[in-house]
């Protein structure tokens, strides 16, 4: 029962047989494979222009790491990379054109770090990813393609998956800038909870300690992005219209929407009912949120592991969340976070619910929201999944 394929720190639980994932679905240079194409004219102001959708055969010319592509970006290629550069330049191009066509029209990219784990001769470690260019560049490729076989199927209403992320709401926005106004960030903080201020509110916290808790404070007020027969736009990437098609290996939806292309470019009638497809949507956001939560969890465990070693070591965190127990400490060097519990203080604190602080009563000292801090690493709990920190 699994509607997409798991990932974990240090393996993959894939969708499909292996000898399909990592074999006849899996792209290998200069081998012939089964594909589907979107092709589709691009205004050289980056606007699409009708898309021709068709099966066909492809070879791969080259198997490139993101790393190979992004030196050759830089003026670095290898022997790979050099004869593909000039069509490097020219998707480097028009990926840029989709990037600023995509603010411009109110998308929200946050560009949040994801937790990356290693094994080093049984040591486990913690760190996060590099997002290079070169991985913007495929992801923009791959939402282009995605909204224009959203579009292609919608337009003839084909019964498929959309992949839709409902608007948030305004309540929460309200509050996470009632509570920012209380941080460091307050004199820069948007006077409006739309996109474009939204998008503001990001700006103003790049390139500083706070940038990795504002991006997840405002994710936290999103709604959760979801699968869905009706079409009701895709609130995070400004799309009318939207679903999953670039990866029919580890995602069911796409697969659903793969299926449903095929019958269309043979002139085939539809085959599922509007009424299966809410059912089998319904089990794939809850496959989706299972997975999720499996990977959260994982992660947590992989950062307890790494942290065990350094057990009363001072450590730099920013407060990323206060309770009237106590409040959590998201380390600037690592993607773990913990508590401090308020009986582990000096001084009788007070909780304010709405500027989301803790006063001390003896010695007025605040705890506060996005406040950057020292703490020591007590404790750490495998099977409590738990990790407490103190202050020096």
């Amino acid at each position: 029962d699994r509607g997409n394929s798991y990932y974990f720190p240090l393996s993959v639980e894939p969708m499909f047989p292996e000898a399909l994932s990592n074999g006849l679905c899996s792209l290998r240079p200069h081998l012939p494979r089964l594909a589907m194409v979107v092709d589709t004219p691009y205004s050289l102001d980056g606007r699409p222009g009708s898309p021709r959708l068709y099966s066909a055969v492809i070879r791969s010319a080259a198997r490139l790491t993101y790393t190979q592509v992004q030196q050759a970006l830089d003026g670095d290629p290898d022997q790979t990379t050099r004869p593909l550069l000039p069509m490097l330049e020219q998707a480097r191009e028009l990926a840029l054109l989709f990037m600023q066509l995509r603010a411009e029209r109110g998308c929200l990219d946050f560009d949040i770090p994801e937790a990356a784990v290693t094994l080093d001769q049984g040591v486990v470690r913690v760190g996060t990813t590099t997002r290079l260019f070169s991985h913007r560049l495929i992801e923009e490729f791959m939402i282009a393609a995605n909204e224009r076989v959203a579009e292609y199927l919608g337009g003839r209403q084909r019964v498929f998956p959309y992949r839709i992320h409902p608007q948030p709401d305004e309540r929460k926005l309200e509050g996470l800038l009632g509570m920012l106004a209380h941080t460091a960030v307050a004199d820069r903080l948007p006077r409006t909870t739309d996109q474009a201020g939204l998008q503001q509110l990001s700006r103003a916290v790049h390139g500083t300690d706070l940038e990795y808790l504002v991006n997840r404070l405002i994710l936290r007020t999103m709604m959760q992005a979801q699968y869905s027969p009706d079409n009701d736009g895709h609130y995070g990437l400004a799309s009318e219209a939207y679903c999953h098609f670039t990866s029919p290996i580890r995602r069911y939806a796409d697969l659903l929407v793969h299926r449903s292309l095929k019958r269309l470019v043979a002139g085939q009638a539809e085959s599922m009912e509007p009424e299966a497809l809410h059912a089998i949507c319904e089990g794939m956001n809850a496959c989706e949120r299972k997975a999720m939560e499996a990977e959260r969890e994982i992660q947590k465990r992989a950062a307890i592991l790494a942290l065990e070693d350094r057990v009363g070591e001072e450590m730099r965190g920013v407060i990323s969340g206060v309770a009237d127990f106590g409040f959590w400490v998201e380390l600037l060097d690592i993607p773990a976070d913990g508590l401090v519990r308020l009986a582990t203080l000096d001084d009788y604190y007070v909780y304010d619910p709405e500027r989301q602080d803790l006063l001390g009563q003896r010695t007025g000292r605040t705890f506060a929201m996005g406040q950057t801090l020292t703490v020591i690493l007590e404790h750490v709990s495998l099977e409590r999944v738990e990790i407490n920190f103190i202050l020096p």
